[in-house]
């Protein structure tokens, strides 16, 4: 994060040199709009600011008002160079804390606490009197009006797009960079600038950085994921990476559903890709030498073309997708999970690694370690047939002989086309559960749907 001399906006920026070091400062350019918006509830509990609790809030912003009055007057120093006894510090954070609760999902402890020290030592300068309470009250209502959208973006890995039309993905939009896009994000970074205390010429400087920085970054062409959300600038980017990588894990289990894409590694850009292994064995008192070089990691890229994105939306991956930008349901919670784990199988070299991430896959969903009650509840939502029932439910079995193998012996040598059979069970399974979620809102009630279809369908579990 560059430190600009601070007036209203956090502006971040980026050392070209380094990529690894960018989705984790650099990950977002940021847009603020005058606009009111709600923000998203990204499954995190609030609480509401009743006047009561405002009245409480506001009664001790004011205490901790008088404690910095008087730490001020023992050591004859103004507010603005003093430094905070640790217990006051404490209290303060503790109070940021306690507001944060009432809004989880716009503002992170440091904006907080940031804002709270502002407004403690911007009040403290006069008398304590009832206006104190009152710009106590106002402080936490400016809170509650908060309304600036922040506009987050990052390169993305392993995508390719058939033109320049977005497409959407629940919140997201996946764009590819045009001359247009860098265009519309220097505007933006120019703005942004102007509500900073560095001087015209400094304000010139720093654009031209940025935007040498996006156009080595993001070149034209390469694929960008964008994300809209109301929060403050720190928090918006953890909303954000945290959110585009469970998007992540989507478009890799895509790879599974599209065509032609087995081999493709989807994800923002800083993971782990494409590469090239070599090894040499070399002969040091007798035989011959050998060199061994094979790819690694992607690919190809998944295009998102109308035909698969097609086939995403027949696998649930737009369905699962959506809840992304709202309060995910328990079930969708565990799905998102599930596909979490069934994207890292499709990223495991050997099979038998990908075959433990796919029952762990399985495990998120239906909140049971046993391999009996899996398999068994795989069998009954996914078969429809005695035949079909008893096949998935030894196939499960033998995928977690496989896991067993694989936590308390190490690697196994396992069968490449039994794994893949394997995986379009999960996938068929997870798939299904998509289509209930409509219905089904937890994973008990998911439980209870399994255990009902073993009377209604009038053929027991297989045995």
């Amino acid at each position: 994060m560059v430190e600009c001399n601070l007036a209203k906006v956090d502006v971040a920026g980026s050392n070209p040199v380094s990529r690894s070091k960018f989705l984790k400062s650099n990950i977002s350019f940021i847009q603020s709009r005058s606009r009111i918006a709600d923000p998203f509830r990204f499954g995190v509990r609030y609480l509401l600011l009743t006047p009561k609790t405002e009245l409480a809030l506001a009664g001790r912003i004011c205490r901790l008002i008088r404690s910095l009055q008087s730490v001020a007057e023992t050591q004859e120093m103004s507010f603005q160079s003093l430094l905070w006894p640790k217990p006051m510090q404490d209290t303060a954070d503790e109070l940021a804390e306690d507001i944060r609760k009432h809004w989880p999902d716009r503002f992170s402890t440091s904006y907080l606490k940031k804002r709270l020290h502002q407004i403690v030592e911007d009040l403290a300068a006069e008398p304590i009197g009832q206006h104190t309470q009152k710009r106590s009250a106002a402080f936490l209502g400016e809170l509650e009006c908060f309304a600036e959208t922040k506009l987050c973006i990052a390169p993305v890995e392993g995508i390719q797009l058939v033109n320049d039309d977005p497409v959407t993905l629940g919140p997201f939009r996946l764009r590819r960079v045009t001359p247009e896009v860098h265009e519309s994000i220097h505007a933006i970074t120019v703005k942004a600038l102007t509500y900073t205390l560095h001087t015209p010429s400094e304000q010139d400087a720093l654009a031209k950085r940025f935007r040498t920085d996006a156009e080595y970054i993001m070149a034209a062409g390469n694929v960008i994921v964008e994300f809209e959300v109301v929060a403050d600038s720190e928090h918006a980017h953890a909303v954000f990476f945290e959110k585009a990588n469970a998007l992540m894990d989507l478009l890799q289990m895509s790879t599974r559903v599209v065509e032609w894409c087995g081999s493709v590694r989807v994800g923002l850009r800083g993971g782990p890709h494409a590469g090239t292994y070599s090894a040499w064995v070399l002969p040091l008192n007798a035989g011959g030498l050998s060199q061994e070089h094979r790819l690694t990691g992607g690919i190809g890229e998944i295009v998102l073309d109308p035909g698969n994105l097609t086939l995403m939306e027949r696998a649930g991956i737009m369905r699962l997708a959506e809840s992304l930008g709202r309060n995910a349901t328990p079930l969708e919670e565990s799905l998102l999970r599930a596909a979490h784990w069934f994207a890292q199988s499709t990223l495991q070299e050997n099979a038998s690694q990908g075959t433990f991430s796919l029952v762990v896959c399985l495990e998120a969903v239906l909140a049971s370690s046993s391999g009996r009650v899996v398999a068994e509840s795989v069998a009954r939502l996914v078969g429809n047939t005695p035949a079909e029932k008893r096949y998935l439910y030894t196939l499960v079995l033998y995928a977690y002989g496989v896991r067993n193998v694989v936590v308390h012996e190490g690697r196994v040598n396992q069968d490449v086309s039994r794994q893949q059979e394997f995986s379009r069970a999960v996938q068929n399974f997870i798939t299904t559960c998509i289509y209930l979620c409509d219905e089904l809102k937890t994973p008990e009630s998911l439980n209870q749907r399994i255990e009902d279809l073993r009377f209604s369908v009038g053929v027991d579990g297989p045995e």
